[in-house]
């Protein structure tokens, strides 16, 4: 569970920009899931979205393919 962006950033790894999905923890501030590159949004409908792209390991610089299966939540507990 976690705060849920799509940015476009330069990445210096790849030197050219991308797109990032980037899912953080509301109250840490920290990633809760590796950053996903170039994600690209594959499917929206009934509150729920699949976000496609890939994961680097930053000390292998293995890439490897991920989908996410988001959905969204309504927390209520802060109120």
């Amino acid at each position: 569970m976690g705060y849920l962006t799509l940015t476009e950033q330069y990445d210096q790894d790849f030197r050219r920009s991308m797109t990032y999905a980037v899912l953080r923890d509301i109250k840490v501030g920290a990633d809760v899931l590796p950053r996903l590159r170039d994600a690209v949004v594959r499917w929206i409908g009934d509150g729920c979205m699949t976000i496609s792209g890939f994961e680097l390991d930053n000390i292998t610089k293995e890439c490897t393919v991920q989908s996410w299966y988001v959905q969204v939540v309504n927390d209520d507990s802060d109120s």
